[in-house]
């Protein structure tokens, strides 16, 4: 199940100008096929990294074009100091949110191919259950069931003597 990219998630908040659109919804759709979310929370992810990587690009032309402008380096201009800022810290969070969104939908996906290649499920484990805890649950029980299979009859339940039988006294009065 592929779903289409919804348009109001990700264009209402990212700066597309007019000129850019056609790339916008280039990167967009090609993320959305690329990393084909099946889920609601798998859609954010994606939105989040579609976001990012077009923040990511806006910073590059920003600094681009301030080299047109300035004719100093920006880390030596006073004037471009603070455009220059401003550019790192939108990469800096840019990057940050790509790399975290990135690892949300990895697991998210993961757990989605756990659950249809080792669990045998086409509908998905209900809630935010996850599958690799239950699959380290069935494991651990079915290694509990093995263990109590191979396991001997306990001689405590069966074959137990009486204790006058398995211990004499050390000491008796001769009387």
């Amino acid at each position: 199940m592929t779903s289409q990219p919804p348009l109001c998630i990700t264009s209402a908040r990212d700066f597309v100008r007019a000129h850019e659109t056609d790339e916008y919804t280039h990167l967009r759709d090609s993320l959305w096929a690329e990393l084909s979310p099946a889920s609601a929370l798998e859609q954010t992810w994606v939105a989040e990294i579609v976001t990012a990587s077009w923040r990511l690009r806006r910073c590059a032309l920003v600094e681009s074009e301030m080299a047109d402008i300035f004719s100093l380096d920006p880390m030596e201009d006073v004037a471009a100091s603070r455009t220059q800022i401003a550019v790192d810290r939108a990469r800096a969070q840019a990057f940050s949110i790509l790399r975290r969104a990135t690892a949300e939908l990895r697991r998210l996906q993961t757990d989605r191919a756990i659950q249809h290649k080792v669990l045998n499920i086409e509908t998905a484990v209900s809630g935010l259950a996850s599958p690799r805890q239950l699959i380290t649950a069935i494991d651990m029980a079915g290694r509990t069931q093995t263990r109590r299979a191979k396991l001997p009859p306990s001689p405590l339940a069966s074959n137990c003597k009486p204790p006058s039988e398995v211990w004499d006294p050390p000491f008796q009065d001769a009387a």
